[in-house]
């Protein structure tokens, strides 16, 4: 059924109120064990959150709602932090109505490569016990599957719902001219150097948090599993050793094209000759 924006607005609106109202920020649970993943999307998240759950005591989502896409991305991409902060604090408090139907050694996980753009404030602000893994993958890799995707580009209109725009009013590196001004290789790449900006200026605004890096690669070994979870502080199970290694791809990346490695990082190195340094090198 079509449901007019407005409307969809105002249902919105209704519904923070109600969320907001019934479920406050509970200093009681303030303190329950919380894993988040630091990551720019297309680097294996959903498969992260997979092997997370497989630990005996934690709940792991790979986008819970509310996924904080859409109007948040909006929020974000056109006025600073603290003036959205009350309506983007809908996230904390919707884990904590999770948290209060869970065990109280469980431990929430959610791999939301949105995380470190519209909500990592409003978690680490209003809880105390969180952990935090950055999950790398080439980025090589990571800018062919956007551009195999049509991400930044006519191909996908779905891309701004998921993904701000690298000169939002809160990116921490914005890019060096329009959107309009920019191909599509250059739209990505400019997207992908202020995630890795955003995510130095998390990890110096929240020194106490830390942050334990893997990559996808790292993510398929048992010998690189156990230590992650041995630093996470949770438990494997026999699922964990069966997890590890399958790999998922919900996306098909092709749509009918096929871009090579070569020319990505082609891409970047002009990127970086032409403008500034992207940030983006091979990791491993």
């Amino acid at each position: 059924m079509w449901i007019s924006d407005q409307k969809r607005k105002r249902n919105g609106r209704f519904f923070d109120r109600v969320l907001w109202k019934f479920y406050p920020i509970d200093k009681n649970i303030q303190s329950r064990r919380m894993i988040f993943c630091v990551n720019p999307g297309r680097s294996g998240s959903k498969y992260l959150a997979n092997v997370l759950n497989t630990a005996s005591e934690v709940s792991a989502y790979h986008e819970a709602s509310p996924v904080m896409g859409g109007k948040y991305i909006y929020m974000i991409n056109n006025f600073p932090y603290n003036i959205s902060k009350k309506e983007r604090a809908l996230k904390p408090k919707a884990i904590i109505k999770l948290l209060k139907k869970m065990p109280e050694t469980s431990v929430y996980a959610e791999t939301n490569h949105l995380f470190i753009h519209t909500f990592y404030d409003v978690i680490l602000d209003n809880c105390k016990n969180v952990q935090l893994v950055w999950l790398e993958r080439d980025p090589g890799l990571v800018l062919k599957s956007f551009l195999e995707l049509g991400y930044f580009s006519d191909k996908n209109t779905n891309w701004p719902f998921w993904f701000p725009s690298p000169n939002a009013v809160t990116a921490a590196k914005p890019s060096y001219c329009s959107l309009s001004d920019m191909n599509h290789s250059e739209r990505c790449i400019a997207y992908l150097a202020d995630f890795y900006a955003r995510a130095t200026r998390l990890a110096s605004e929240y020194p106490e948090n830390e942050i334990f890096h893997i990559t996808i690669d790292e993510l398929n070994s048992s010998d690189h599993v156990k230590p992650l979870f041995d630093k996470l502080e949770i438990t494997p199970t026999k699922e964990t050793v069966q997890q590890t290694g399958n790999k998922l791809n919900s996306k098909n990346d092709s749509r009918g094209s096929y871009i090579s490695l070569e020319y990505c990082w082609e891409q970047i190195r002009r990127f970086d000759e032409m403008r500034y340094d992207s940030g983006l090198k091979p990791r491993y």
